[in-house]
């Protein structure tokens, strides 16, 4: 299927240094049909308030793990065009979406909203980092 290197399965967008404190993730894709003819994304509708640092990142598992706390598990597939945005707390469980019938390539923009001073728990660059004070 189509995609990139990018394509993840069941994942939160935190990390054992971050762990389980606020974040917003806004993921927004670049080009129109995300979730139809190119891969989209699904978010699991779970009320998950904690980061899991052994299925938290990346893992095919989830769905079945989460279930033996929460029960059935839903999951949405929201399809979006270009510049729509699918916003949720960073805790939520969320995954690429594609299937092969899913032809074109997808550029998304993935913004992640945290307090200044906690974003040094994600390890990287902080150049391009946007500040915003309230």
């Amino acid at each position: 299927s189509a995609g990139n290197i990018h394509n993840q399965s069941w994942h939160q967008d935190s990390n054992p240094m971050f762990g389980s404190r606020p974040l917003l993730t806004l993921w927004i894709p670049l080009q129109p049909d995300s979730g139809i003819s190119r891969p989209g994304i699904r978010v699991m509708k779970v009320p998950v308030s904690r980061f899991y640092a052994d299925i938290g990142d990346g893992y095919n598992g989830a769905i079945a793990e989460l279930s033996q706390h929460y029960g059935t598990i839903a999951v949405e597939t929201p399809l979006v065009n270009a510049g729509d945005a699918v916003i949720f707390n960073g805790l939520t469980f969320h995954e690429t979406f594609s299937t092969t019938e899913m032809t074109h390539h997808r550029d998304a923009l993935l913004v992640r909203v945290v307090r200044t001073q906690e974003a040094k728990h994600f390890p990287t660059d902080r150049k391009n980092d946007i500040i915003v004070h309230f």
